[in-house]
């Protein structure tokens, strides 16, 4: 854990970042600052809001859902091999050692649940750390918001998610606030026997995006769906960086990322999938598309597989595109404008991978806020 330096891009997990803006960042601890306007998500009536370290400054906990805290080192609980693989190599993920974390219990809950952390003052890091505990045969749905306020405010996010034996957890995970706010959001799950888990991120206006999904399927006929979605202009990157071991036979995975890339932006997928002895019958499939819309942008692919076992079914793919001019002559044949068109035919692109979100609220959410306002049709 010493030997962590600060990320640059001769580090092979952050070759695709613009480490130079975090470079700059002057990394203060968070002060308390005014509350950053929370736009609601229609259908989630069950709210946490969370300032830095885990500070609560709005409850309301739907039934079977029960908030706690975790000491530094998450004690004996069944989060530390959660932690400490991102930990163990992320500078920033390091930097919560020794913070406290909150743990959410959940015990079945029909309700949509919202987790809002919520980051204040440029130049400031804010440092949140939660772990959701989905227990035996329990149900839930969860939207995690990374809120920013104005100017340079950089979120340093921590999640674990732990999918107990025969539970499901649904859950979002939304990067959002003002234009120069900075997302460094690090999740690590576990899945066990018979357990479902669904993960979809989805940015919005933000300098700098960067998840990094770290998951592990521990016991047979688990499965996990992971995703993301970004649509960016100007000069804001959004990065996916991807993560996942099968460890046991009798386990599925699928992986579906889309991102449209205009203006200076930048965008990029690096994700493994690793197979480990005695994983037989694993069946995964992971597929990241890039849409680029003019010749200043930068997308990079980086998809692998590594099979330490027999009969298997794995596949991976990646495609970096453009807009072709025969679907533009389609729509102008029936009197659709150029500016238009081009925003029915983005919407076109990301809306496979926004079907896929488990949350549809929190879809709704994301095409209202930020691809209808970045994408206007009339």
């Amino acid at each position: 854990m010493s030997a962590l330096t600060f990320p640059s891009r001769s580090d092979e997990a952050w070759r695709y970042v613009d480490t130079s803006v975090l470079g700059k960042h002057p990394l203060e601890p968070s002060a308390e600052q005014p509350d950053v306007d929370l736009s609601s998500i229609d259908g989630i009536s069950a709210t946490l809001v969370m300032g830095p370290g885990g500070k609560i400054k709005e409850q309301s906990l739907p039934h079977g859902v029960a908030l706690s805290s975790l000491d530094s080192a998450h004690g004996d609980s069944d989060f530390a091999p959660l932690v400490e693989a991102s930990r163990g190599r992320d500078w920033f993920a390091n930097r919560h050692g020794e913070d406290p974390s909150s743990l959410l219990s959940i015990h079945g809950s029909p309700e949509t649940f919202g987790l809002d952390l919520v980051s204040h003052g440029a130049g400031q890091e804010n440092r949140h750390s939660v772990m959701v505990d989905v227990n035996r045969g329990a149900e839930a749905t969860l939207v995690v918001r990374s809120m920013g306020g104005v100017g340079a405010v950089l979120a340093n996010v921590e999640l674990g998610f732990r999918v107990q034996a025969g539970a499901s957890l649904k859950v979002v995970v939304l990067a959002e606030g003002g234009t120069d706010n900075l997302h460094l959001i690090c999740s690590n799950s576990s899945v066990h026997r018979d357990g479902r888990l669904s993960i979809q991120c989805l940015s919005g206006e933000a300098s700098l995006v960067r998840h990094r999904l770290w998951a592990e399927l521990l016991e047979e006929n688990s499965e996990i769906f992971m995703g993301g979605v970004s649509a960016l202009g100007g000069k804001e990157n959004v990065h996916h960086l991807v993560e996942l071991h099968h460890r046991v036979a009798h386990c599925r995975s699928r992986q579906l990322f889309k991102s449209v890339l205009g203006d200076e932006s930048r965008g990029s997928f690096d994700g493994t999938i690793e197979v480990h002895p005695g994983a037989d019958d694993t069946d995964a499939d992971q597929l990241n598309r890039f849409l680029v819309l003019g010749d200043g942008v930068r997308a990079s692919a980086k998809p692998q597989l590594k099979i330490h076992a027999d009969e298997v079914s794995c596949t991976h793919g990646a495609t970096v595109g453009q807009l072709e001019d025969e679907e533009f002559f389609y729509l102008a044949s029936r009197g659709i404008d150029l500016n238009t068109a081009r925003a029915l035919l983005v919407r076109g692109f990301v809306e496979e991978a926004l079907e896929e979100t488990p949350v549809e609220q929190a879809a709704e959410h994301w095409r209202r806020h930020h691809l209808a306002k970045r994408f206007p049709t009339p």
